[in-house]
This record gives C-alpha cells, structure tokens and sequence, in this order.
C-alpha cells in the first residue's frame, strides 16, 4: 500500500511541471543565441544586430558593429566578455559587458584553414574547430602559436558533416554535429566520448544538466547520470532553439522569443 501511495505521489510530482505563457519578444529570425551567469538573454537578428536583454526580456543593450558580417556563434556565459565569431569574415570580436568592443581578431593571423566553429575557453583562451585539416585548438590572442592542437580525422565519424557549435562547460567541451551526435573532450582537448543526440540545433547547459529540443519537448540530460527528463512544449510553436535562466525559460521561434515560467 505505502509502495503505491509512493507511486502516485511521484507521478503526481512529474506531471505536476508546466510551463506557463508570460510574454513575447518581437526578433527578427534570431540567429545565434547565448545566455550569462545572470540569466541575461544575447541574440543575433537576420541583420547581426547582437542584442541584450535582461531575464525579464527587456532590451538592456545593442550591438551595431561598423562592418556587417555572419554571426555563427554568440557565447556571454563568462559575463565580463562576450565573444562573437563571425564565419564570413573569419573573425573573432570580443565585447565587454555593455557590448563595447574590446578586440577585433582576425583568425588567419593565428592559424590558417577555414574555421566552422570557435568558443571560449575558462582559462581566457579560444577554442576553434578548424575544417580545412579537421582540427580542434586553443588559441590565445595575446600570443601567434596554437596552445594546444587535436587532430580529430580518427575521432569524428564518416557520418560527421555538421559541425558547427562548441561550448565549454564544466571543464568539458561539447561539440555538437547535427548528424552523428555530441562529442566531449576535457579541456586539454582530449576526446573522452559521444553522446547519440542527432539532429540537434543547440545545446544548452543548466546546473549539471544539458538541454535541447526535440520532438516538441525540452529534453535535459543529466551530464554525469546519465538520468533524463523532459517538458512538453506548448503544441503549434515549432520551437527550435532554448535557453533556460534561473527563473524563466526562453523558446525561440522565427519572429522572436517566448517566455515562460515553470510550474
């Protein structure tokens, strides 16, 4: 009897979580997107407008660079600095908390190929995945040579042709290739293993947790259990990208994004 009482209270407690509808914020096909330690929303707009919005999703700050160019990857968890990565132009450009410009990076100056990918490292240096020798390094822009170079042509499967987002987190870097899953490597850059998550857009990362989204539900994945969870999506949105604040959960479509809290 007190195995069952058991039973249907935990089940009481999963289905108890719902997410309730606060607001929209109007973005014109947001394009990368970042979340800092203190719940601050960084996205990029059809135009590569970077903008900053507070948890609330009031606008807080924008960035208008002088020369306009592709923003691939937005990445502002380290709060003091914020790096875009622009593919077009090979670049990267570093913004401080106001989204001043502090450094503008030409990535040819420090490594040649073409770079698909690029993030910050917690020791202050970059990380970039390079597609012209499959590579995976860490640069740091205050000096010319690579601090540490992985050549990952015998770790990357056949299938591998979509790699286009990297974070770091937890002294761990997450790879994500949309067509044969998420590789791992510590933060010298040696390859631990992969996670079968396909078709991915983005990876976020909360507490010891990651998240995504697939099948109309925000699935998290425990980064050391294993152990899993999910919340359905509200039916119709076709919601593609999140990210997940203290307080608020943001879910991206087309013309902007929604936020909602969890009860």
């Amino acid at each position: 009897m007190l195995t069952g009482l058991l039973w249907l209270f935990l089940l009481a407690g999963a289905t108890a979580q719902s997410l309730t509808f606060i607001r929209s914020v109007p973005v014109d096909r947001p394009g990368a997107i970042s979340l800092d330690r203190l719940s601050n929303i960084y996205v990029a707009d059809a135009r590569n407008i970077l903008y900053k919005y507070d948890p609330a999703g009031k606008l807080s700050q924008t960035f208008s660079p002088p020369t306009t160019g592709q923003v691939a990857t937005v990445e502002a968890w380290n709060t003091v600095k914020t790096l875009l990565f622009y593919d077009d132009r090979q670049q990267i450009t570093l913004l401080d908390r106001f989204l001043t410009p502090i450094t503008a990076t030409r990535l040819s100056d420090f490594t040649s190929g073409i770079i698909r990918a690029a993030t910050l490292a917690a020791d202050d240096r970059i990380w970039l995945l390079n597609e012209s020798d499959i590579s995976l390094s860490k640069i740091d822009i205050r000096h010319p040579d690579a601090v540490l170079k992985t050549q990952l042509n015998q770790i990357l499967t056949e299938s591998a042709g979509d790699l286009k987002f990297m974070r770091e987190y937890q002294n761990n870097l997450y790879l994500l290739d949309r067509l044969s899953g998420v590789y791992i490597f510590d933060n010298m850059g040696n390859y631990k293993k992969k996670l079968p998550l396909t078709g991915l857009n983005y990876l976020g990362f909360k507490g010891n947790e990651l998240y995504y989204i697939k099948e109309n539900q925000l699935q998290f994945l425990h980064l050391y259990t294993q152990q899993t969870r999910t919340i359905s999506l509200p039916a119709g949105k076709n919601y593609q990208k999140a990210l997940v604040g203290e307080n608020f959960y943001y879910l991206f479509t087309p013309a902007g994004f929604d936020i909602y809290s969890l009860k």
